[in-house]
């Protein structure tokens, strides 16, 4: 009776994995699929009493309120993933994703511009090729992006003619893209060379920006050193004309 008066809201998880599967055959779809098995149920009371929890308390590995969070003093509360986190959550969630989404699992940074009659999928187009005009992606344009997921990006510089390298610190991501044809390294983003990678005519970021600077370097107050360096890493990748514009940001011909 609950599932009819709330639209099958509680197996609203099934219905992302495939939009196809009409809402009279959620539950089944949701029986028969082992990934959902081990899923907890969540009542109408913990949803209730989960609209206090506010931060993540690392030592504790739950969500707390904010008071709880201040009693357990600044080092408990991680606000920010570090590389393990990253290799873990991405990992984790990588099949999900890719089922959910289509295997590029393109999600970061849609581009309606006010026009939410737009289907994701075209917002997602307006974005590449918003960040294709900023940074002259083109045919024989080599294109690096850090942190590039699923590889949506990537292949949509591929399709553009040009040739894109991607890093990621997840390495399901990194198969993931390897399956796909895509040139995808697990590395870390802050360690890029031209001498392990070579020159680019423009390099990208979307979406992955706040996680170059760790909990630890925030708190010793060297964020600024750490972006810094970053750019400059950047700069180096590039040739002299190049210059930079944002979404996160993107960095390219000007």
């Amino acid at each position: 009776m609950l599932q009819f008066f709330t639209g099958n809201t509680g197996l609203h998880h099934v219905h992302h994995l495939s939009a196809r599967i009409p809402n009279y055959n959620l539950q089944r779809a949701h029986d028969e699929n082992p990934i959902f098995h081990d899923v907890p149920t969540l009542s109408v009371w913990d949803g209730v009493r989960a609209v206090r929890l506010k931060l993540w308390d690392e030592d504790r590995g739950r969500l707390v309120t904010l008071r709880g969070g201040a009693a357990a003093g600044p080092v408990a509360v991680q606000a920010m993933a570090d590389r393990d986190d990253l290799e873990f959550t991405y990992s984790l969630i990588d099949r999900i994703f890719r089922l959910s989404l289509g295997e590029l699992a393109d999600f970061s940074a849609a581009k309606y511009d006010g026009d939410f009659s737009l289907s994701l999928e075209e917002a997602q187009r307006r974005k590449h090729e918003y960040v294709a005009e900023q940074i002259g992606i083109g045919p024989r344009c080599r294109v690096l992006d850090l942190g590039c997921g699923w590889g949506p990006l990537l292949d949509f510089v591929r399709r553009r003619g040009g040739t894109g390298v991607g890093v990621t610190l997840s390495s399901a991501q990194a198969a993931a893209c390897r399956r796909h044809g895509l040139d995808v390294h697990l590395h870390d983003a802050r360690a890029v060379t031209r001498q392990s990678f070579g020159p680019f005519d423009a390099v990208a970021n979307v979406g992955a920006f706040e996680h170059f600077c760790s909990v630890e370097e925030h708190r010793a107050g060297r964020q600024d050193e750490i972006y810094s360096g970053l750019f400059a890493r950047v700069a180096s990748l590039l040739p002299k004309e190049a210059g930079s514009t944002c979404r996160r940001w993107c960095s390219g011909p000007t």
